[in-house]
C-alpha cells in the first residue's frame, strides 16, 4: 500500500503533496512541516505485499541510512530533519531541494567543463566529509546527485550507506587520499573489483571512482 493512499495524507503534522521518486526499498514525497511552516522531503518504505508492512530487513535499512545522515553536516549533503514511525509507516524527513538530478541534467544538454569541473569538486567535497566520518556512500550516480539553481551539488540517498568503526576511519581515509583525486569513471562498469568486498578499507575510495560524468 501506498502512503498516499487518502487514509494517509498526513505523516503527523507533515501532510503529503506529491510523490517525486521511488526506489527499490521505498517512495519519496514532497510535503509541508505544518509546524515549521516549510517543505521538506519525505523518505518512506514500501509495504511488503503479504503483510502490508514494510519488512524487518528494510526497516533496519533505513534506520541505518538516518544514523548515517544524522553524523553529517555539509552544505553538499542533504540534511537529515526527523525519523520517525506513524502507524506502521516507518519515514525519514530531509530537506527538499529545488533543482534537477544530475541524470536529467545530463539528459537535457550537455554540460561545459567548467560546469563539469565545478560538480566533480562539490561532490568530492562532500563525499571527504562522509568519509570523515566512516560512511561509504556505495550508491553514488546522477540520479542521487541534486543539482540547485544557483549550481549547487548535493548528494542524495545513503540508503546503502556503509558505516565504519570509528577506529577504522583514519586509517582508510589516509589511504583515499592517494587515490581521490580526478578519478572519474562511469557506473558500474569501471567500479573497481575492491569497491566490492564488504568491509575492505579500500572501499573508502570508492566514491571517487564511481562519481558519474556524461562521455
Amino acid at each position: 500500500m501506498s502512503v498516499a493512499t487518502a487514509e494517509h495524507r498526513s505523516l503527523g503534522h507533515y501532510r503529503l503533496l506529491e510523490k517525486i521518486g521511488s526506489g527499490g526499498m521505498g517512495e519519496v514525497y514532497r510535503a509541508h512541516d505544518e509546524h515549521l511552516d516549510r517543505d521538506v522531503a519525505i523518505k518512506v518504505l514500501r509495504s511488503t505485499p503479504s503483510s502490508g508492512t514494510p519488512d524487518s530487513q528494510a526497516r533496519h535499512a533505513l534506520a541505518q541510512e538516518a544514523r548515517a545522515l544524522s553524523r553529517l553536516n555539509h552544505p553538499n549533503i542533504a540534511t537529515i530533519y526527523d525519523f520517525a514511525r506513524e502507524g506502521d509507516v516507518d519515514f525519514i524527513v530531509m530537506e527538499y531541494i529545488v533543482g534537477e538530478s544530475l541524470a536529467a541534467r545530463i539528459a537535457r544538454a550537455p554540460i561545459l567543463p567548467g560546469e563539469l569541473a565545478n560538480m566533480t569538486a562539490q561532490t568530492l567535497e562532500g563525499l571527504a566529509a562522509a568519509h570523515s566520518q566512516g560512511i561509504i556512500h556505495r550508491d553514488l550516480k546522477p540520479a542521487n546527485l541534486q543539482i540547485t539553481p544557483d549550481g549547487r551539488v548535493k548528494i542524495l540517498d545513503f540508503g546503502l550507506a556503509q558505516l565504519l568503526r570509528q577506529d577504522n576511519v583514519e586509517a582508510a581515509t589516509a589511504s583515499s587520499d592517494e587515490n581521490a583525486l580526478g578519478l572519474l569513471a562511469r557506473w558500474p562498469t569501471c567500479l573497481p573489483s575492491s569497491c566490492v568486498v564488504s568491509g575492505s578499507m579500500s572501499a573508502l575510495t570508492c566514491g571517487a571512482w564511481v562519481l558519474c560524468c556524461t562521455r
